[in-house]
Formats: C-alpha cells, sequence, structure tokens
C-alpha cells in the first residue's frame, strides 16, 4: 500500500512505550504526525527524531501531537517526550 500527501492513513493499533496501545482510529479528527524510523539506537534516527521532540510546541500551537514507530522495536509507538540526543 503507498500513500500520497493528504491521503487518509490505514486504521492501525500498536503497543506503546507505556505498555499500552494505540490506535490510530481513535485519533480520527485530530492532527496526527506519525513518524516511522528504521532502527532504534542510532545516531541518524536519535538526530532526526530529536528534530521532532524540539518541534512539538510548534505542533502544539497546531493542535498537533507526534508519534514515532520503530521498526526495530517492533514498530512500538514511542512518546517524543521521551526523546534524547545520545
Amino acid at each position: 500500500m503507498s500513500l500520497k500527501i493528504g491521503d487518509k492513513a490505514p486504521d492501525f493499533t500498536l503497543p506503546t512505550d507505556g505498555n499500552g496501545t494505540i490506535a490510530l482510529k481513535a485519533q480520527r479528527g485530530k492532527k496526527v504526525i506519525v513518524y516511522f524510523y528504521p532502527k532504534d539506537d542510532t545516531s541518524g534516527c536519535t538526530t532526526e527524531a530529536c528534530g521532532f521532540r524540539d518541534a512539538m510546541p510548534d505542533f502544539s500551537k497546531a493542535d498537533a501531537t507526534a508519534r514515532a514507530a520503530g521498526f526495530s522495536s517492533s514498530y512500538r509507538i514511542v512518546d517524543p517526550g521521551n526523546w534524547t540526543t545520545r
């Protein structure tokens, strides 16, 4: 499946870093940025993720939130506020 800018994302439910789950359908009507990264704890992915973390105030002003899904962490959704530079 491929998506284009402006397409609605398909529904999915994934585990979170807090041992819960998050379902995209529960976010319908909200502005949600989902960021996928290929590998945990690498300098490139961490730097990019920290950019999302640093942009959270701007996202909040736009009434949006961001979440990340890491391929190497079994698609676990993480809270950008927990990202740190490594």
